[in-house]
């Protein structure tokens, strides 16, 4: 018998998975008199000098050779948390996308609930948080009554705080009963000291969603349309008839409905005793679907996103696990909310990249959802007007059901698209410039559209004042020192900014290689073209819609209200405004830069932009005024450009999906993008040779390595970044081989250096 294993003889040894970057998992003992943890129960472990939260993954019979095994110092959750499926949807994506087990469950928990656990100090997360409560009086007989009002009828105010508390159906927290009744909580602390209301603390939750700065207008809808009905039906028997897991591709133009189709779907699986997740891509895209189904469901939904506090998270968490809300609504993380199993996952804007988490685990919820809904026999409805080109070709084999809303509400027509050729800027001609930004056609139907008192917007995919500022003189650039891009200019405020690591400097009088007084500031920001369409128009009422501008919280809802009240004429923006905005004033939308997508070192550029131009110009004609839409661009040719100003998204899935055939590219093969990073450039070019030898030394079946070579970022925070890129016909076979790189990532890339693994990357910048 071994040492350790005479050690542990008799024990009940437990594997803890850490939510620590390491592949391994640790061996525990429980104390004789400690609850049995579930599978994925947080428990409390010593961890060299640390005490951490880890999960409980399972007993193991014997503890590995040479290890003192330590106890297990606390058991968090006496119940299980994760359902049997949550769990084996965790295992699932720890293997699948190659990411320690730890980090993976501890996205099944909200903010706080796994930490560093001081010395003495106990494991227990945050409880809700309790505030004082007025509580109501209840009945009194005539004598009660009168002697009450006897009592205190020299104090007014206190008088007054007793008939309140009378008509009181339920305990309202103390402030909003101060409000209501006009005095101060020392009035009601002096008439809870006389015995003649009380007041106790109690729990309260804290949903943000619930005041009206958070939510935006909703208009009453009519009956279904006839695609809309058909959608809805065809949801129906998919969630009556789950068993395996259903997948339905809705595919809807801009303006068809595809919300209320979400709507009934939700409703349909809740009225069963079911529970639904309605992902949305954006934080700024939760307000209005927030907004809809709040209209519908009141308050039987919990939203969780990272805009939100982490107490609001929390809170917003246990009532889904405690089925107070039924329906969860939120962004990708949303997706792991404990609603045990979810009869319906909605994934609105199925295409987009945010769904895509740039970090370990590095997950895609589009597909997690679609594997989760086959473990719990449930449905996903994936929704969009532009369908990722997998998405698409998984409905085209038969394995997504496809649903179609081919028409707009109320069958008014798609905008009307010119496509403004930037080469061709003779003087006079539609091309020419007349404004940082605005074209002499765009500048026209800018000066129609407002002069007929309707709203425009203008789109423009990159925010500051100017891309970059250079030195007339010797051509010096100002770069960021922690990654090898340029920093962008801003005027307000007067300062260069990275827009990858956020560093910041101030705008040099001088050029500081030449000491040249002839700095110029190049390209185009959203802030250079608000300025001149202010400019142009000093009468319009212009805003701007930004990472810049979105900061506050709220703001994207407050700049949605005001468009709605029809209390701004231009909205200048990013994608922010490209998608989730349904406002019939909206005639005109003027795309500034086309193209600047379509440059990117991405095989998925052409996808990105055709889908990012359809989707900005489906914003205009929603209302009873017909819509127009100008793209300016250098490439008025190119397949993505002209296929998205004919709103014909069929032809360009045909054409995009030959070329990524012949190249061998999603959605035609598997891929995984991998990176080695670190902060010395030799060692990291070193690094990476040695991967791409170990993946070719270890050949496969229909496995091709590319690479090794500088990401196209190739220097980011302060790391440089090398990558190879694996493709493969069978997922199996990438699998073993990226599995194989994080068991010798020490020996391959050293101590300062490190690996990171994407699969099914959405893109390899």
């Amino acid at each position: 018998m071994t040492a350790s294993t005479a050690e542990t003889a008799g024990l009940t040894l437990f594997e803890v998975a850490l939510p620590l970057p390491l592949y391994r998992r640790f061996t525990y003992r429980l104390k004789g008199d400690q609850t049995i943890p579930a599978p994925g129960a947080r428990v409390v472990v010593g961890f060299g000098r640390r005490r951490l939260v880890g999960f409980a993954v399972g007993p193991v019979e014997r503890a590995p050779e040479d290890v003192r095994v330590r106890p297990i110092l606390e058991v968090l959750d006496a119940e299980p948390v994760l359902s049997e499926t949550e769990w084996r949807l965790a295992r699932w994506m720890a293997r699948y996308y190659v990411a320690p087990l730890g980090l993976v469950a501890r996205l099944f928990y909200p903010p706080g609930a796994t930490y560093s656990v001081g010395e003495g100090a106990p494991g227990r997360p945050t409880r809700a948080p309790e505030r004082l409560h007025v509580l109501p009086v209840g009945e009194l007989d005539e004598v009660g009554e009168a002697a009450a009002r006897d009592a205190l009828a020299r104090a007014p105010a206190q008088l007054r705080v007793w008939e309140a508390a009378r008509d009181l159906d339920a305990p309202i927290e103390r402030s909003a009963f101060c409000d209501a009744v006009g005095v101060s909580s020392g009035v009601v602390r002096a008439v809870a000291q006389r015995g003649f209301v009380q007041v106790e603390p109690r729990p309260v939750t804290r949903d943000p969603y619930r005041t009206p700065q958070a939510l935006t207008a909703v208009e009453e809808e009519g009956p279904l349309t006839a695609d809309q009905a058909a959608a809805v039906a065809a949801v129906k028997r998919a969630l009556d008839e789950p068993e395996g897991g259903q997948t339905l591709m809705l595919r809807g133009i801009t303006g068809s409905g595809k919300t209320r189709v979400y709507v009934e779907a939700v409703d349909a699986a809740v009225s069963a005793g079911g529970r639904a997740i309605v992902l949305v891509p954006e934080i700024g895209l939760a307000s209005p679907v927030v907004s809809r189904f709040r209209a519908r469901f009141g308050d039987r939904l919990a939203v969780l996103h990272s805009g939100l506090s982490d107490g609001e998270r929390h809170d917003a968490w246990r009532r889904a696990r405690e089925g107070q809300a039924p329906i969860v609504i939120g962004a990708r993380s949303a997706l792991f909310a404990p609603v045990g199993r979810a009869a319906v996952i909605v994934v609105d804007e199925e295409h987009e990249t945010a769904y895509k988490q740039d970090e370990t685990p590095r997950y895609l919820a589009r597909d997690v959802a679609v594997y989760r809904a086959t473990l719990e026999n449930s449905v996903v409805v994936l929704g969009s007007a532009t369908p990722a080109l997998e998405t698409r070709t998984n409905a085209g084999a038969g394995k997504y059901q496809p649903l179609v809303l081919s028409k707009r509400i109320g069958d008014r027509p798609l905008p009307e698209v010119e496509i403004v050729d930037l080469t061709k800027g003779d003087e006079g001609a539609p091309g020419e410039t007349v404004a940082p930004g605005i074209t002499r056609r765009l500048a026209e139907a800018l000066d129609e559209t407002l002069s007929a008192g309707h709203q425009a917007l203008l789109f423009l995919n990159r925010r500051g004042f100017s891309a970059f500022v250079q030195c007339l003189d010797c051509g010096w650039v100002a770069m960021c020192p922690e990654c090898r891009i340029s920093l962008t200019y801003h005027r307000r405020p007067h300062e260069l900014l990275c827009h990858y690591c956020a560093h910041r400097e101030t705008m040099p009088d001088a050029c500081p290689e030449c000491r040249g007084r002839g700095l110029d500031t190049r390209g185009l920001g959203t802030q250079q073209v608000e300025r001149a369409v202010a400019a142009r128009y000093p009468d319009a009422r212009i805003a701007r819609m930004d990472l810049d501008t979105t900061g506050a919280k709220w703001s994207h809802a407050r700049i949605y209200r005001a468009m709605q009240a029809r209390e701004i004429d231009v909205l200048v923006g990013t994608q922010m405004i490209a998608k989730g905005f349904d406002l019939p004033g909206v005639a005109l939308v003027g795309v500034v830069s086309a193209d600047t997508a379509l440059h990117l070192p991405d095989f998925r550029a052409a996808e990105r932009t055709f889908q990012l131009l359809a989707q900005v110009a489906g914003r205009a004609g929603r209302g009873d005024q017909p819509g127009r839409v100008i793209f300016q661009t250098y490439l008025p040719e190119r397949p993505a450009i002209t296929t998205a100003a004919g709103h014909d998204y069929e032809g360009f899935y045909r054409h995009e999906i030959d070329d990524r055939q012949q190249l061998a590219y999603p959605p035609s093969a598997r891929l995984a993008n991998v990176v080695v990073s670190g902060s010395a450039d030799d060692a990291v070019a070193e690094a990476v040779a040695r991967v791409a030898d170990h993946l070719r030394e270890r050949p496969a079946a229909g496995l091709a390595v590319v690479g090794p070579a500088p990401c196209p970022l190739e220097r980011l925070r302060g790391r440089t970044r090398h990558h190879v890129l694996l493709k493969a016909v069978s997922p199996s076979e990438l699998e073993r081989a990226l599995w194989d790189l994080a068991r010798h990532e020490q020996s391959l890339v050293g101590a300062n250096n490190r690996i990171e693994i994407d699969r099914d990357p959405l893109n390899v910048l």
